[in-house]
Order: C-alpha cells, then structure tokens, then sequence
C-alpha cells in the first residue's frame, strides 16, 4: 500500500491484454484502483475525460503496436497535467532509456523485473511527486521575496545573459514583466559599458564579488545608471556558470551630484535640503601631507599606511569637519553643528574595518578615484549602531587644494537587512532542498527495512494483519513531513498536533466497532528534535497498536491512555492499558513480538530505556533524554 492513506488510482497501458489484466491482478491487491487501456490514444483521451482527474499515476509501457508509441502519449499527457509517469518496458537500450528520461525522471522498469520492483518504483514515483510538490512551494515563497523587493535582482549566466530578472529589475531596464529574461546585457550597453562589463565578468570568474557603476540605455532610448553588486556562480563541477546580481538605479542620485557642481548657489541649498545626510570636509591640509608621505616612501604609500595604523590616525587629525546639514545632524544624534567635532579624528574607532575603510578613502582622494564609495557600519553619537553608505567627491573647482570636500551618507540599515534577508532566505532554499534529499532517503531506507522485518515475520501470520501494521509504521512517518510542509521549518517539530493526529489516526485505522475502546490522551505541546521524531512516532504506533490489537479480546471493551510530557531533562512516553495484561511468566525482552523489539530498538537509539509494568492492565514507559537545540 502507498504511503498516502487515500487509495491511489493508476492508469496502465498496456497493448497486450493478458499482461495488461495479470499487472492489473497483481497492482488490485496491493490496494491500487487499476485502469487498464490498451493504446496511447486511449491513454490521452482517458486522461482528457473524466478520469483524468482521478488518476495519480500512469504505467505507460513504450512499444504499443498500433497508433502513437507510449513516450509520445506521455508528452501529450504532461502538457496538460502534472502527474507521474513511469515506463515499463523489455527494451534496455541506452538511446530508449534516455530518451524516456527527457520527457519525465519518475522511474523505468523493466517488464521481467516482477512485482516487489514493481511495488517500490510505484511507491518512489508518489515519494518523489511529493518531493517535487515540496521544492516547488519552497520556490514559491522563495521568488515571492524576491519579487517584492525593491532592489533589482537578476541571475546571468556565463555570457551575461538574463536568466531571471525580477519586477524592479524590469523597472530599472524600462521592460515589461518577463521581457528580460533570454536577453543579452550588451543590448543594453554602449561600447563604453561593454568594456566594464567585460572588466567586471573577468573578476567574478576568477572568484571574486565585483562592485561597479555603469549606465544602460533603456529601449526608448533613455539612459540610466545603475550600481551594480554581483557574486559569481559556480556549477557542480565548481566552474563559472554565470551571477547573481542585485542593482540599484542611481540615475537620480547621479544627477543629483551633478547639480551641485553645477551652480554653487544652487548647492547651498541642495546642501541642507538633501534627503541624504552631507558632510563637508576641508582637507587641504591633508594633502601636502600626503605628497610629502609619497615622495619619501615611494609608490608603497598604501603599504606604508597598512603597516602605520597610526599615521592614517594623524592623518584624521589633519582632516576637518567644516560643516553638515539637517540630515547628517539628525542622523549622529547632534543638536547642532557645534555639537561635532573639529577634526576627523574622534569617528575613527581604530578596529581593523574602520581603519581599512579609512586608508580606502585617503587612497581614493589621493589617487583621484572619485566619486568613491563604500559601505560600512557605524556607532553614531546617540550609540546606535547603523549602516552607512558614504560617498565622497570634490566640489568643482577645488579639485587642487581639496578644501571642500563633500560626503553624502546614507542610512542603508534597512536595506542591508534586507539583503540579509535575501541571502538568508536563498540559503534556506538550498539547505531545504538538500535536507529535504537527505532525510527523504534515509526514511526510505527506513521503510524498506521496516517492510523487510515484517516479511521476515510474515510466515503463519495473518498477510492483511501485517500490511495494515506495515502501512500504520509508513503513516507515522509520513505524518512528519506533513506536517513540516505546513510549519516550513527542518529542525524542530511540535509534539501536540503531530502526537495527537498519530493516535487519532491509528485508533481510526484499527477501530473495531464490536468494542467499546476508548483511548485518551495527555500530551503536552512542546518542540521535538526532528531527528527523534520518527522514533518517537514508531513507538507510539507500536504501543498503541498493540493495546488495540491485544489488551481486550473477545469483544471486551476498556480504556487505553497516551501520556507524552517532559519530566526533568527527559521526554517521558507511556502507554497504559486496563487490559488483560502479558500472559503470566511473560518476558517481553526476550519475546519475538517484532512491535515490542522495535521500541525496545528505538528506545535505546534515542538513549533512552523502557520499563514494563503488567498489573491490571499493561503500562509500558518509554524515557528519553531530551536532545538540546
């Protein structure tokens, strides 16, 4: 049986009827419902009608003699509904198996390979739709954030071209939603920006994060600057497969400079004005200094200040704070101007950052790299922490004595942790998806040893007695990743919902209706380690299983109660019963009952031990240290 409790409905085609009703024969007794066509074609209209929406899976085998072949039908099939396919076949060409492999990766079976392959490629095709389920809400959530941020957020892949671009990035382009992607950026660029561009994709295929500026020119011919943060991308293989790139359109903050240095008057006023916070400088005491450093110490001026922290020190002291507007005030925290510092040199806190991003700038006005800009974080007079964005230029016409120099300082706290929250959000995805892959697989191997230790017991038993048994272990653990799909998270899952929907779900299954069992529950709401929830979830299905099945024979009713709780350090599971209680001599260590070795087993894997009390009644306590987060 699945591992769904729904019944499940398959769709076999099949050309050859006797085949067709044998595998038909066969799948009905595992508890699938079977439709059996003999053609593709039927397979397609089946699928169109009113079955379509009933079945969860199709059988498709690949040689049909008459009409369409079975990989064709799947084609038709998938274009219009999402439903695994898996292939049966005689044929083991590698041309056939790849070709089946294109159109869908639910699994191939070879004919003669009989039922129990059969069975378990059925059950891994449901595993793996389900999977698929989960990785595509995952996206979902994942590509909602991203749409909704204001920054502009593409992938390119090696060449530059646009793999995926959300809305602000159409904005930033002046595109339609959905008219970037497939698009090459030299589209976009003139020969100028070309060669930044190849500058910039040189630098990530080395390995390396690449910050720059440049302009693009939109389809109506407008131009736009855009600020450009990219990391390179890598492959399995570890080789460059392109960037994920976050821009921001500056063109307004661009012209906004321009402004200024174009009427002197007009900066005045822009000055106190401004949205950004600005800080005048004069430094022209400040250079003389610097070309005297120069000459004496050669072209290793920025070595020499890497190595005389303390140089870059006097260097602030030289440097002052002339004056600063509304926004800059509001910002540090100061009433007034004459609340800030004559120099420089009271900002510099000396750790290792700040002194970099010092020496970055000195380097930068030195060297006429300007505009500069950089990112960092800062203590302002209030003692609040906060990210700055500064950029530094010369006002035109003191480009010789640096006796005004300009620093607009934005506060981008918020946008940094909203890139945070990009990154953190794109490292869950992936850590979802491997951890998704990882425990899928284990609790696969898990079921296949469960179903392995009840053939082993099969022999005299009643088959359907230990299928349901089978089925309930199955259930317990697919209950888990129910839900964890509704929580969205991996390490931790509540104990009061899943415990309680466990045991509504096994009384339910082995209700008998000539009893008067009633079955209570005292379970406290905690969060349970995900690693020990499947153990944890076994042993509750064995214990209570076994009271329902053993503790009132001929018809007679009882109480069975559940207690999950934690008790000093420890998570303590007890299942008690006021039944007939174990046989008299009964040692349940050493018995062959596989449900009492199974909780013995889980038990000591989880650290734990199991006491068993047989008076009126049968009471079995489970206690397990509680794992820390």
């Amino acid at each position: 049986m699945t591992a769904d409790s729904v019944p499940k409905t398959l769709l076999l085609v099949e050309d050859e009827a006797i085949i067709g009703m044998a595998e038909t024969i066969a799948l009905s007794k595992e508890g699938y419902t079977v439709i059996h066509v003999l053609s593709g074609e039927e397979a397609i209209a089946a699928m169109a009608g009113e079955l379509g929406p009933k079945v969860d899976l199709i059988l498709m085998d690949i040689d049909l003699r008459e009409g369409i072949d079975g990989p064709r039908a799947a084609m038709e099939i998938l274009r219009r509904r999402d439903v695994p396919v898996v292939f049966l076949s005689s044929h083991t060409e590698k041309a056939i198996v790849a070709e089946t492999e294109e159109i869908t990766n639910y699994g191939y079976i070879l004919k003669n390979s009989g039922d129990t392959v059969l069975f378990a490629s059925i059950r891994m095709a449901f595993k793996l739709h389900q999977a698929h389920a989960l990785i595509e809400q995952s996206e979902e959530r994942f590509r909602d954030l991203i749409e909704n941020t204001h920054e502009g957020v593409c992938i390119m892949d090696a060449d530059d071209r646009f793999v995926f671009a959300n809305a602000a990035a159409h904005e930033a382009f002046g595109l339609q939603a959905g008219n970037l992607e497939g698009r090459s950026l030299a589209e976009f660029i003139d020969e100028r920006n070309a060669e930044i561009t190849v500058r910039q994709t040189a630098i990530r295929r080395r390995g390396e994060k690449s910050e720059f500026e440049q302009e693009i020119i939109r389809p109506d011919g407008t131009r736009r600057k855009i600020r450009v943060r990219a990391s390179p991308q890598y492959d399995h293989e570890r080789r460059f497969a392109g960037s994920f790139v976050v821009l921001y359109d500056i063109t307004e903050e661009e012209r906004e400079h321009e402004r200024l240095r174009r009427s002197e008057a007009r900066y005045r006023s822009l000055f106190e004005d401004s949205s950004n916070a600005i800080l005048e400088e004069d430094l022209s005491e400040l250079r003389p200094h610097l070309d005297g450093l120069a000459k004496a110490v050669g072209p290793g001026l920025d070595a020499y200040f890497a190595e005389r922290p303390d140089e870059l020190v006097r260097c602030t002291e030289l440097i002052k704070i002339v004056r600063a507007n509304r926004e800059y005030l509001r910002m540090v925290g100061a009433a007034s101007e004459g609340d800030l510092p004559a120099t420089l040199e009271p900002y510099i806190n000396r750790s290792p950052d700040s002194m970099l991003g010092l020496r970055e700038e000195i380097m930068a006005i030195f060297e006429g790299r300007l505009p500069f800009e950089r990112d960092f974080s800062n203590e302002l007079l209030s003692r609040e922490m906060k990210w700055i964005r500064l950029r530094m230029s010369i006002v035109p016409g003191h480009e010789a004595d640096w006796s005004r120099v300009l620093l607009s300082i934005m506060d981008v706290t918020e946008q940094k942790e909203a890139e945070r929250a990009l990154e953190k959000a794109v490292g869950e995805k992936d850590f979802l998806m491997r951890e998704l892959q990882h425990r899928v697989k284990n609790n696969l191997t898990l079921v296949s040893s469960l179903l392995s230790l009840d053939s082993e017991r099969s022999e005299g038993l009643d088959a359907r007695q230990v299928l349901m048994d089978a089925q309930m272990r199955i259930q317990s653990i697919a209950l888990i990743y129910d839900f964890l799909s509704r929580s969205g998270g991996v390490e931790r899952l509540g104990s009061g919902d899943y415990a309680k929907d466990l045991v509504r779900l096994l009384s339910a299954n082995y209700e008998d209706g000539g009893r008067d069992i009633r079955v209570s529950t005292a379970i406290e709401d905690f969060d349970l380690d995900i690693k020990a929830c499947v153990p944890i979830g076994l042993i509750i299905n064995e214990l209570l299983s076994n009271a329902l099945k053993y503790a009132f024979p001929s018809g007679r009713g009882g109480e069975i109660a559940v207690e999950l709780r934690r008790v000093e350090g420890a998570i303590l599971l007890r299942v008690r019963d006021d039944g007939v209680g174990l046989p008299a001599g009964f040692d349940w260590k050493a018995g062959k009952s596989l449900g009492l070795q199974l909780v013995s087993m889980l038990s000591s894997q989880l650290g734990g031990t199991v006491a068993v009390e047989s008076r009126e009644g049968l009471s079995v306590t489970v206690s397990i240290p509680e794992a820390r987060p």
